[in-house]
């Protein structure tokens, strides 16, 4: 096995140099059956399912689905009868990889059965239960050893392809709310994956072509996923005739947050919660979706500044809880005075002094309602002072102490 695997690494892709190639040397040179089935598969899929919707026949749609399911299950078998048995490494991956074309359902068969009333949610439900049993199925093929949110994070993914159909077909349902919060879903779990890093290893010893190969394949399956979530979106928007807004495009902003420098984070959270404004009901959970991942970027990339956002995002989120358009809520006393003596503290046990110009933007914007009147507020407010000053004290020693 491993003389295969060198004699592969020799004469194989590793000095190809372009993706065509890459894609010859796969798909025609050694296994253009493998690829001329997944064709026939997916053009007979649409031919059939055409038909079967003229004919108005919920069952036969049904049955193309068990179809689908027995055609992927003969895939998962055929791998790991090559991988597990015969040494055969290179026709499993391809099978591996043809397996992880469908199981996001790339013949759209989740959208028919949320299609079919009340029976729909008990057959996605059979299809999410499939889903799981197949995606382990895969990890046992290829002996693989994999995190947590290696498994979990792509089942999370297929959940919501088989679920939000079902939403979208309920007629007392905001629609656009619906499509809104799918997108936002499946960009959280894109940037769940960036800060949980999935991992994907193999029980067995692999020589340095193997690893590249489980690396490219790992890579062109989470890809693929990506891709077929993204194409679900596209289709339930034209299906259920859901309207283009900005507020759509906020999510994707937020994948800026991948990229290296603060200033892709500093620009993607205003823009995100700039945009969300165009869909009311979602400044707030747009607004403490960007302060978590102000904390997270800045706790892994140990940029501290980014702090400031989350605090300044998440008093957003807080302020705009239950707006649903017109005039903006009014300045609320203690949100206000609470994130300024954050800051303030901040600023003085973290030692950031970008924090004081954030609080002093918030307490000029909410002057009238900061003020407090009466010697209840008053006395509250100076209590709150005094806890916060010896909380950010102890802070600054400890964080003396962590430095020396």
């Amino acid at each position: 096995m491993m003389e295969e695997n060198r004699k592969d690494h020799q004469s194989g892709p590793g000095r190809t140099k372009n993706f065509e190639a890459l894609l010859h040397y796969w798909f025609i040179q050694y296994n253009p059956l493998y690829f001329f089935s997944a064709l026939c598969m997916l053009g007979g899929m649409f031919l059939l399912s055409r038909g079967l919707t003229e004919m108005d026949w919920h069952g036969g749609q049904l049955f193309l689905t068990g179809v689908v399911q027995t055609y992927e299950i003969i895939l998962i078998a055929g791998a790991a009868l090559l991988f597990r048995t015969q040494g055969q490494r290179r026709p499993a991956v391809i099978l591996g990889l043809m397996e992880a074309f469908f199981l996001f359902d790339g013949t759209f068969r989740t959208e028919m059965i949320a299609s079919l009333g009340s029976h729909g949610l008990v057959w996605a439900g059979a299809w999410m239960a499939m889903t799981a049993l197949k995606l382990w199925a895969m990890v046992w093929a290829f002996r693989l050893k994999i995190s947590a949110s290696a498994f979990f994070l792509p089942l999370l993914a297929a959940f919501g392809i088989a679920l939000f159909p079902q939403a979208l077909e309920r007629a007392n349902i905001d629609k656009s709310w619906v499509h809104l919060l799918a997108i936002w879903y499946g960009v959280g779990l894109v940037m769940c994956a960036k800060f949980l890093k999935p991992r994907v290893g193999c029980t067995i010893m692999l020589d340095a072509w193997g690893r590249k190969v489980l690396r490219r394949s790992s890579m062109a399956a989470w890809g693929m996923w990506a891709g077929f979530y993204l194409f679900h979106l596209l289709i339930w928007s034209a299906m259920f005739h859901i309207p283009f807004t900005a507020a759509q495009a906020a999510p994707f902003i937020l994948l800026l947050f991948l990229l290296k420098g603060e200033i892709w984070a500093w620009s993607a959270g205003a823009a995100i919660i700039a945009l969300s404004a165009t869909f009311p009901g979602f400044v707030t959970p747009a607004a403490i979706i960007v302060g978590i991942f102000y904390v997270l970027k800045g706790g892994q990339d140990k940029r501290r500044r980014l702090y400031v956002g989350a605090v300044v995002s998440i008093t957003i989120g807080v302020w705009t809880l239950g707006w649903t358009g017109g005039a903006l809520p009014e300045l609320n006393l203690w949100l206000n005075g609470t994130a300024i003596v954050v800051l303030l503290a901040m600023a003085w046990g973290l030692r950031l002094p970008s924090a004081i110009p954030a609080a002093l933007f918030i307490m000029v914007a909410g002057a009238e309602a900061f003020m407090p009147t009466g010697r209840l507020q008053w006395g509250s407010f100076v209590m709150v002072m005094g806890f916060t000053s010896l909380l950010a004290g102890i802070a600054k020693h400890e964080n003396m102490k962590t430095r020396k």
